[in-house]
């Protein structure tokens, strides 16, 4: 009998996390992380559950990554709001095994609505919305989601490979949502 090779948790999500990266996380079978790890499915399964587990825990380390690659984009001196969602965006055309792993929180029951983006620097942005100094904090959370709702929308079409918009379109776009629901809210509409 061969001796047990010895994989720890670190090398089965390391793997994992980067066979999501390259084709996606359906490519990610126990059979192909084994084949990949040089040893059986049992030290998968003695670590895992199931693979939904193991998925679960590649989103948090997904959407660690997403962070990392947002805080790297350098975009033009524009409000946060904008440059936040260019980012996102950037990413989701560059990363697009990311995106569609971090878009698949609904199929893991985790609870998200973006929420996982707002961590470090990015918490003070509904401190500096420009504009919004006189909105209440529930004000300007709808802001934020209404920004947040159309740029993972556009993220997702793009992803999908259905709309061929411009970033020049979606700056636009964001700062036309942006300033309508501003002036609406402060009862200008």
């Amino acid at each position: 009998m061969p001796p047990q090779v010895k994989v720890s948790k670190e090398q089965i999500k390391t793997e994992a996390f980067q066979m999501t990266l390259e084709n996606g996380f359906e490519s990610v079978t126990a059979r192909k992380l084994a084949e990949r790890l040089g040893c059986s499915t049992q030290p998968i399964f003695r670590v895992y559950t199931n693979m939904e587990e193991l998925r679960v825990e590649l989103y948090g380390m997904g959407t660690e990554r997403m962070r990392e690659s947002m805080a790297r984009y350098k975009g033009k001196s524009e409000p946060a709001y904008v440059n936040l969602s260019m980012a996102y965006i950037s990413t989701a055309r560059n990363e697009k095994n990311l995106f569609r792993l971090i878009a698949s929180v609904d199929d893991l029951n985790i609870p998200g609505d973006g929420e996982f983006l707002l961590k470090g620097e990015a918490l003070s942005y509904p401190k500096i919305l420009p504009g919004a100094d006189d909105l209440t904090d529930e004000q300007k959370g709808e802001l934020i989601s209404a920004v947040w709702y159309l740029v993972h929308g556009i993220a997702t079409l793009i992803v999908a490979g259905r709309t061929t918009i411009s970033d020049k379109e979606i700056r636009g776009l964001v700062t036309e949502t942006y300033s309508g629901l501003l002036s609406e809210l402060k009862g200008n509409p």
